[in-house]
């Protein structure tokens, strides 16, 4: 073989061996850059969290309550020039659960793992009202009630199916549990193991035991209120 023959060889080996680096070190940034917090409205909160957001995410469930307890129809007041009620909470969509809570009992909780209004603001006004009026677990709350509550506002995101047999972290991510029409849903840090959250998360569905269910993992970016802890 020439001289020459042999460099043609050796760079188009090279320029081979340089492509499939190049393709190996984009498929890992990619792989990152999927996995990224900031891709999805847990990360978008996350970054954008503040002493401001988190008055105004309690304001609207504490306006939302007020308004259909005592039939208020005015809207929100801001208080402050920094408030941001039409800024992020306007721009995203997720789902919200509210929770009420009295001398550290709840009250009531519900809503929705998927967002069903078009903004985040919405979807909380909404959460917090049907927690107020439609948990059947409890009475409605009562106008005396309203200037006791303490609320804890949960943002759902990272939604994933996985087999039932998974061990989760039932302080960091919730779980939705789903069989025959009937579902279940228990928040991040409201179980003190994965065993309770599993049973609990059945029990409050009415699946009953050998019974197969589907299982989604979540996790929760969360306002006020601690939860409760059970188990």
């Amino acid at each position: 073989m020439s001289v020459k023959g042999r460099t043609n060889y050796g760079f188009v080996s090279f320029f081979i061996i340089f492509t499939l680096v190049v393709l190996i070190i984009s498929s890992f940034v990619l792989k990152i850059n999927a996995g990224s917090p900031g891709d999805d409205a847990l990360g978008i909160l996350k970054a954008s969290r503040s002493p401001a957001l988190e008055r105004e995410v309690l304001d609207i469930a504490r306006a939302s309550v007020a308004r259909v307890i005592l039939g208020e129809t005015t809207e929100l007041k801001l208080k402050s020039p920094d408030r941001i009620i039409t800024g992020q909470l306007c721009k995203i969509q997720a789902g919200v659960f509210v929770t009420l809570i009295i001398d550290d009992k709840i009250r009531g909780c519900m809503g929705r793992i998927y967002p069903a209004e078009s903004n985040l603001k919405d979807e909380i006004a909404s959460a917090a009202g049907m927690a107020a009026t439609m948990d059947t677990r409890y009475p409605p709350i009562s106008a005396e009630e309203i200037c006791k509550l303490d609320f804890c506002i949960s943002i759902v995101g990272r939604i994933r199916r996985e087999s039932p047999n998974i061990q989760v972290n039932p302080r960091l991510e919730g779980i939705l549990v789903k069989a025959c029409g009937l579902s279940g849903v228990i928040l991040p840090g409201e179980a003190k193991t994965a065993a309770y959250q599993r049973g609990w998360a059945l029990r409050e569905a009415g699946i009953k035991s050998g019974v197969p269910y589907e299982l989604y993992v979540f996790e929760t970016e969360r306002f006020g209120k601690t939860l409760p802890v059970r188990g």
